[in-house]
């Protein structure tokens, strides 16, 4: 990550922040820590696992919706989208 993040540090604004949603990644506070150090910014993440709930649909046309997500107890309070997800960790550069 070394060179890539070097190339990218001065493209992110002053008040920038990255969220880690998925697998899991945001629950690891030291790969936070790695990637707020590589970038200069807060990096955010969550202590519990988030989940994509998808839903089947068969009407007018078969096709699974994936945008629905949760977090916690699988896909019991599922929501459209990521805005209601709030990280409750976060990592800043060092």
């Amino acid at each position: 990550m070394g060179t890539i993040a070097r190339k990218l540090q001065d493209r992110f604004t002053s008040n920038a922040q990255i969220v880690l949603f998925l697998c899991n990644s945001g629950s690891d506070p030291e790969l936070l820590q790695a990637v707020a150090d590589a970038f200069h910014v807060i990096v955010r993440g969550f202590s519990q696992q988030v989940w994509v709930c998808p839903e089947w649909i068969k009407y007018p046309a078969s096709r699974i919706n994936r945008g629905f997500t949760s977090i916690g107890d699988k896909c019991k309070d599922k929501q459209r989208g990521f805005a209601h997800l709030n990280p409750d960790r976060s990592a800043k550069p060092k």
